[in-house]
């Protein structure tokens, strides 16, 4: 592959995406609401919470079906994370995916609480809880 091909697709839009498992939606949202979205010890390019380029290339471990959808604005990953190889310890990317090193924080996220529908962490989280008695 040429490097200007690579280069090409490799940018990313206005959001990149990550899918994940959460058996229990109030649970999993209040975990990612407290702690934002934890890096894996492993995966395959090593540690890291990983992303997509669209919503359809976030199901890396995960069954669509099975699957809740965040998203998050690429320029707010970078202010925080930086690039590599600019910053050593910064956001890796390759033609398939963004490797994000550390902790994604849960005030720039947004979760696909209906298909189409993206609320902050915080309003979706109230939602799961269901109608007040």
């Amino acid at each position: 592959m040429r490097i200007i091909e690579l280069t090409e697709s490799t940018n990313p839009g206005e959001y990149v995406y990550h899918a994940s498992y959460l058996p229990d939606l109030k649970q999993g949202l209040t975990s990612v609401s407290r702690k934002g979205l934890v890096p894996s010890k492993t995966g395959q390019a090593g540690p890291g919470v990983y992303f997509a380029y669209d919503p359809s290339g976030g199901f890396y471990h995960v069954d669509p079906e099975d699957a809740t959808m965040f998203r998050v604005r690429w320029d707010s990953l970078v202010k925080i994370f930086g690039l590599y190889p600019q910053n050593e310890n910064g956001i890796q990317r390759d033609e398939q995916e963004i490797i994000v090193p550390g902790a994604v924080p849960s005030n720039i996220l947004e979760v696909e609480y209906f298909p189409g529908e993206w609320w902050d962490i915080e309003s979706a989280l109230i939602a799961s809880q269901g109608p007040e008695n």
